[in-house]
């Protein structure tokens, strides 16, 4: 998605959101990789596109979780009731994830929901909270290098993205 229409809904820290695709962009870091000896990706679909523009060294290789570093027994305290952990990106969808909230903190008058990570979306997830009212309900944690301790505190961890390749916080869960 870093390359796609130049990055415009990368979400990342390198591209932001330029808000529109730029093909220039595009060309330009295309133009780039045909000098890599070897491009790795992370799923089928980034490798067919680059192929389909000429590139032909590229491999797949499924992003991994060092098992090691979440423990192994987990912790009888979940004082989080939900749990999101996702670059706020809007293919992640959190204001789908803000919709259900809405709909639990419903019946479940005590609820406590944690979202961990930052982007893009955070200022307008933020204004959301604060339009349903769950201020109190839903916490903003912003980015974590160690995501094992929110994840041993959850009850549920939830995935609302539109797309995902290989959705790693639900293979760490």
């Amino acid at each position: 998605s870093e390359v796609v229409g130049g990055g415009s809904y990368s979400g990342t820290r390198m591209f932001g959101d330029t808000g529109r695709d730029s093909n220039r962009l595009e060309r330009q870091l295309i133009s780039i990789l045909r000098r890599a000896d070897l491009i790795v990706t992370m799923g089928n679909r980034a490798r067919e596109f680059f192929r389909g523009h000429g590139l032909t060294k590229v491999v797949v290789c499924p992003g991994g979780i060092d098992t090691d570093s979440f423990p192994k027994k987990t912790s009888d305290t979940k004082e989080i009731h939900l749990l999101v952990v996702a670059r706020l990106d809007p293919i992640k969808r959190i204001d789908r994830f803000l919709e259900v909230c809405r709909e639990v903190a419903k019946a479940v008058p005590s609820l406590s929901v944690a979202i961990v990570g930052d982007g893009l979306m955070r200022a307008r997830s933020e204004q959301v909270v604060a339009d349903y009212g769950l201020e109190g309900a839903v916490k903003f944690h912003g980015f974590q290098e160690d995501v094992s301790c929110w994840l041993q505190r959850a009850k549920i961890l939830v995935l609302t993205s539109d797309s995902e390749g290989l959705p790693l916080s639900i293979m760490e869960a």
